[in-house]
């Protein structure tokens, strides 16, 4: 690198002023760099200037390659303020000229407008050259009114150029592309060529890169307009400056319109120079049949490929309905069943509190008939004349029907309870279960008595002997020792 340049912003400066193929040779370490990931500057707009180097040199299967590996690069970068810079917009229009030059007319006109709409968020001063190349695209289509209206919008779009350098420069290079499309297209507005040679031989000193082709094609317009002489020394002046500085395809569009003029002005050189004209046609006839047949088997690559994508979304989406169907399914599956759990429950609870009120219920009607016996126990002891005094017995709460009935809806309110007790404490008495099944239902020593039909100190005895028969510490309340088993 010569000072603090680097291999990319060098090459750049040599470009047209130095060999083509030395620019591409530095070039080149500038794409080693970038792939690398030594370069300083974008690898794609590394990559892009080295595809459009190639393109110059007439390499334009190299210049695909590297162009399309840079719009790649481009793609990939996800910071959006990255992506817009002047280097995506050269990138983008160097796509569409190779794009044009392959006559893949619809893929140029769309990286040309890509172009043109990123040019607006960044800097307008380049989407004169944009509609230029877009009027180009058009001219090579044969559609002269649309390259027309664009090679005018392109002029017009020169004036809101700020910069003053910048202004004058891009108006220069769009006046003279206008004015070459008139004097390649004569019968298109034959009024219009004077004005076109006008504006070449203007601007002939004024853009020192295209001075031969502004001599050459201001020659061709003397021809048209009748001036001969002075048009053919124009024009063979120009040719020979292409041979000297510019490429097969340059000297051949040179030839082929000093060719056109000769057989106009009914000139004898025409003899001489037909033979070297039709070498040279011939020549780049191949040539653009090869890129023909390039640009061809690019755009069935690109259709296939487009096709094999458009299959992977078409399997994606696919994909994507199967899931949502399934987790549809999934979502009404456990919303099913979180209703029926939750249904379920409720179910179950009400029926739990029907059970518990209807054992409630049982032992409220044993209480309340013993609370009964009681106070009539106590009116018979005071009538009695007898020294016996005459009671009557109080009845247990849970004999007979009254106990299938009491021990079925408790062992469905408490499953398991009695089970364990039984395994844990094989001794107990029927009596003890039922001691042990009241104090689970929470009942105080006055319910459990007149549910059992017997008295205070009963209960307190009962309790007693159940202490013993559980071994209970005495800290450890029984309440609690039964209700939490």
């Amino acid at each position: 690198m010569t000072d603090s340049l680097s291999h990319h912003e060098l090459a750049s400066k040599m470009l047209y002023h130095q060999p083509l193929l030395e620019c591409i040779a530095e070039q080149q370490k500038a794409v080693d760099d970038a792939r690398e990931h030594r370069s300083k500057e974008p690898a794609y707009e590394v990559l892009s200037q080295m595809g459009y180097m190639q393109c110059r040199a007439g390499n334009y299967l190299k210049g695909l390659e590297y162009l399309l590996e840079a719009n790649d690069s481009l793609k990939k970068i996800t910071n959006p303020d990255s992506t817009r810079t002047e280097g995506a917009v050269m990138l983008l229009g160097n796509l569409s000229n190779l794009y044009t030059r392959l006559a893949l007319y619809d893929e140029a006109k769309e990286k040309n407008t890509e172009a043109i709409n990123l040019c607006k968020t960044i800097n307008r001063s380049r989407i004169a050259d944009l509609l230029r190349m877009r009027a180009i695209i058009y001219e090579h289509e044969n559609m002269l009114d649309s390259a027309n209206f664009y090679y005018d919008e392109a002029l017009a779009e020169c004036a809101n150029i700020e910069n003053e350098n910048h202004r004058r420069n891009h108006t220069i290079v769009n006046e003279n592309s206008r004015a070459y499309f008139y004097i390649e297209h004569p019968d298109y507005a034959p009024d219009s060529i004077r004005n076109a040679v006008d504006a070449l031989e203007r601007n002939l000193d004024k853009y020192p890169h295209s001075y031969s082709t502004n001599l050459l094609l201001s020659g061709r317009g003397h021809v048209l307009l009748g001036n001969t002489d002075k048009g053919l020394q124009q024009m063979e002046k120009a040719v020979e400056l292409y041979r000297n500085e510019r490429g097969d395809e340059d000297l051949e569009f040179g030839l082929r319109m000093l060719a056109i003029s000769y057989a106009t002005a009914g000139s004898h050189k025409l003899n001489k120079l037909y033979p070297e004209v039709t070498a040279l046609h011939d020549s780049i006839m191949n040539r653009q049949k090869a890129n023909a047949l390039l640009g061809k088997d690019f755009q069935y690559r690109t259709i296939e490929l487009n096709n094999e994508i458009e299959l992977m979304h078409s399997k994606l989406q696919t994909t994507r309905q199967h899931i949502i169907y399934i987790i549809t399914i999934c979502v009404l599956l456990i919303s099913s069943t979180i209703i029926f759990l939750f249904f379920r429950r409720k179910q179950q609870k009400q029926l739990l509190q029907q059970k518990e009120q209807s054992i409630n219920m049982l032992i409220a009607d044993r209480i309340s008939l013993n609370a009964q016996i009681d106070k009539l126990n106590s009116e018979l002891s005071q009538r009695s004349t007898d020294d016996t005094p005459q009671t009557l017995v109080n009845p247990l709460l849970l004999e007979k029907d009254n106990e299938i009935r009491f021990r079925k809806i408790f062992y469905e309110l408490h499953p398991g309870f009695v089970e364990k007790l039984r395994d844990d404490f094989p001794n107990l008495t029927a009596g003890n279960e039922l001691l042990c099944m009241l104090i689970k239902l929470r009942k105080s020593n006055d319910d459990i008595a007149l549910a059992l039909g017997i008295s205070r100190e009963s209960v307190a005895t009962a309790r007693y002997r159940l202490r013993t028969r559980f071994k209970l510490p005495k800290d450890v309340d029984l309440n609690e020792f039964i209700q939490n088993r």
